[in-house]
């Protein structure tokens, strides 16, 4: 009996060490990326603040698009994502030996990833056209591919007018304001195309890093970020490549020469200043907010670069972060690139995604045809008009998916829905929304922050609670 115990145990052990999809660690996988000569994304100008400055400021009238800069391979046009934690040799040899290849055929490669994150991105530069032999040849249970999609704002903008915050009525916010607003600091983090952290009805409410000193031109906290005394411009710091300027107050904010405010209208929902005369009550008045912007100029998002503005919001332990950003066509869970560091941001770090769904409810087939080409399948069907095809994360645990309802209670005409694939966690006021300077704005874009605003303010009052 002994005999043949020891025989099944070292027989146990030879299959599990000999066999070829033995399971890799993430810094094996690093290695072997290091090893074919894949290079950490990284983008530097080495320019002075003076010299960056003049660079943005004569280059007004030439910026270019996200499709301009995707064309002349600026940015990644199609990223891939390994689940560090779910491969094994054998996908990854795949991968790489596909790597390889597209390096032999001049394509641009690079990747990104961090300690605090599983995933590992890979960025493709001028591999559109691979896109559909990448999928059949490389997507597996723990490697995922996706086009670099464009986010957009899940905003209506109306005429400008001011009544009663009737969404504030909705939610029986007075009431629990009788509970009082709470001491237990919570930071919002706001990512969107920016925020005026002057602006009279947010700016004493704020975040401030406090490992930073503003206007020294310093990394103090060594981030990576100078000056990022507010948070940060990732789009001028990571797709850019400057040093000194993105995260100085003039370049956090909304652009409205050629953009409209967003940002500081989704931050003034969820935690403007309450008591003060002016504008509006924001949900959670005693909840901060953080600048995380990943827009260009013309307000368009960029999806890859999420991975940097989570592991910002990872090492300054905000509790909460807000995504009035989606994509602008559907997407099925095969190109649901991010969910295992979304997963990780929520279940291992305890920090809150609240997604707005989407404002594509009532989209057209024409309408879906013309904006994400016929070749997008669900174009075809009422998958067009649901939420589970244009949010990230879409099966990860305790995420929040936010859609949009009337005065009645009813779901907003543009808000998307449920289908067989039920994603959206809960519908909060997204209609005829009071903003300062006093403006109704409308979409799940101002959904989303009435939920992140509620879950700081929740944590607010209680210590002990987490975003969970």
């Amino acid at each position: 009996m002994k005999k043949n115990f020891s025989f099944f145990f070292y027989f146990f052990l030879f299959f599990i060490f000999s066999s070829p999809v033995f399971s890799f660690s993430k810094k094996d996988i690093e290695n072997k990326l290091k090893d074919k000569n894949i290079n950490q994304h990284k983008i530097e100008r080495n320019l002075n603040v003076n010299q960056e400055k003049l660079e943005l400021k004569n280059r007004q009238s030439t910026k270019q698009s996200f499709d301009e800069l995707k064309r002349e391979k600026i940015i990644p046009d199609v990223i891939i994502s390994i689940d560090s934690k779910n491969t094994n040799s054998q996908e990854i040899d795949k991968l790489i030996k596909k790597l390889e290849d597209l390096r032999n055929q001049g394509k641009k490669v690079d990747y990104y990833t961090n300690d605090k994150l599983v995933g590992i991105y890979i960025y493709l530069y001028g591999s559109e056209e691979k896109y559909q032999e990448l999928r059949k040849e490389i997507v597996s249970r723990s490697i995922k591919l996706s086009s670099n999609r464009k986010l957009v704002k899940q905003y209506t903008p109306n005429d400008s007018y001011y009544s009663s915050q009737w969404n504030l009525t909705n939610i029986r916010w007075s009431e629990a304001m009788d509970l009082g607003t709470g001491s237990n600091p919570v930071t919002i983090g706001i990512i969107d195309n920016g925020v005026d952290v002057d602006d009279s009805d947010l700016s004493s409410n704020i975040w401030q890093n406090a490992g930073d000193s503003y206007g020294d031109l310093t990394d103090n906290d060594g981030n990576g970020y100078i000056d990022d005394r507010y948070g940060c411009n990732f789009y001028l710091r990571i797709i850019e490549g400057y040093t000194y300027i993105p995260c100085q107050k003039s370049y956090i904010k909304e652009d409205l020469t050629l953009d409209s405010k967003h940002g500081s209208y989704v931050a003034q929902v969820s935690a403007g200043v309450t008591n003060n005369s002016l504008g509006i009550a924001g949900v959670c008045s005693s909840c901060k907010v953080s600048v995380l912007k990943i827009t260009d100029d013309f307000g368009d998002g960029y999806f890859d670069l999420f991975p940097y503005v989570f592991t910002y919001a990872i090492n300054k332990n905000f509790k909460i972060l807000n995504l009035s950003y989606g994509s602008r066509c559907p997407f099925d869970a095969s190109e649901d690139i991010y969910a295992a560091d979304i997963n990780t941001l929520i279940n291992t770090y305890g920090i809150m995604l609240v997604q707005a769904a989407g404002n594509n409810g009532s989209m057209t087939q024409s309408q879906c045809i013309s904006l994400c080409g016929s070749s997008n399948p669900y174009c075809y069907s009422s998958a067009r008009n649901q939420a589970y095809y244009y949010v990230d994360g879409k099966s990860v645990p305790n995420k929040i998916n936010v859609a949009s309802i009337n005065s009645s209670n009813q779901r907003s005409s543009s808000s998307v829905y449920d289908g067989s694939n039920a994603v959206i966690t809960i519908a909060a006021p997204g209609e005829n929304i009071p903003v300062y300077p006093y403006s109704l704005v409308n979409g799940t874009s101002f959904s989303a922050p009435m939920v992140s605003g509620a879950i700081g303010f929740s944590m607010t009052l209680l210590s002990s609670t987490s975003p969970n």
